[in-house]
């Protein structure tokens, strides 16, 4: 699995994942000679052809991080997968809990499955049912918002983020209006189990334009 990315963008952990072994020594060597990759990048990288002639590198392939939960295959007319691509943003989580030994999971659903699921029409974007030996729980989108108890007071969260490879949630106060991550009490990281071990329960909540509350019926 590899992606392309620009030179002059690359990260330092980034120069590790270069998929060519030829340029990724090329462009360290280059680091070295120019101090870093952006005065390495501006005075140029090149690779020779088959002829000797340089070609300037400009963008690398990358061995791609995300699981092969996070691709979406595209098959040929055999049903065989000849390429893939990622899903895009995330729609909602579904927060489920195993009816015998408790256990917490969070289902994240991605935008191209909610998707298809509205085409189909016979089912709901949020699914419910997920067996017998589950019960459904909340679900969770961006901008949504919960009652959060957080050391020992009470206040209101938006989910911010969801992480589809670590199931993590980042909820921001609902009333910070920038994404400032140096305000780090503005921001909570929860994974659905250890959310629902917060006493009282969270509640997922509407907060209508005038402050009014009232519960979502999740």
């Amino acid at each position: 699995m590899v992606y392309r990315k620009k030179v002059d963008g690359l990260t330092d952990g980034e120069i590790e994942r270069i998929r060519d072994e030829r340029i990724k020594k090329l462009i360290q060597e280059k680091i070295a000679e120019h101090g870093d990759l952006k005065k390495a990048a501006k005075a140029g990288i090149f690779l020779p052809n088959k002829n000797g002639a340089p070609i300037p590198i400009r963008a690398v392939r990358l061995t791609a991080t995300k699981s092969m939960e996070t691709l979406f295959p595209i098959r040929d007319a055999a049903g065989e997968p000849y390429r893939y691509v990622t899903y895009g943003n995330n729609h909602h989580m579904e927060i489920i809990r195993h009816k015998t030994t408790g256990k917490v999971e969070g289902k994240v659903v991605t935008m191209m499955e909610a998707a298809r699921r509205a085409r189909r029409g016979k089912e709901s974007i949020v699914q419910r049912d997920h067996g017998p030996d589950y019960e459904f729980i909340m679900s969770l989108a961006p901008n949504e918002t919960i009652r959060l108890n957080i050391n020992g007071g009470q206040e209101y969260y938006r989910v911010q983020v969801l992480d589809a490879a670590s199931t993590n949630i980042t909820f921001r106060k609902h009333v910070c209006a920038d994404i400032n991550n140096n305000q780090k009490n503005n921001r909570v990281f929860k994974n659905p189990s250890t959310l629902m071990k917060v006493e009282p329960p969270p509640q997922k909540v509407i907060i209508s334009p005038i402050g009014e509350v009232f519960p979502a019926n999740d």
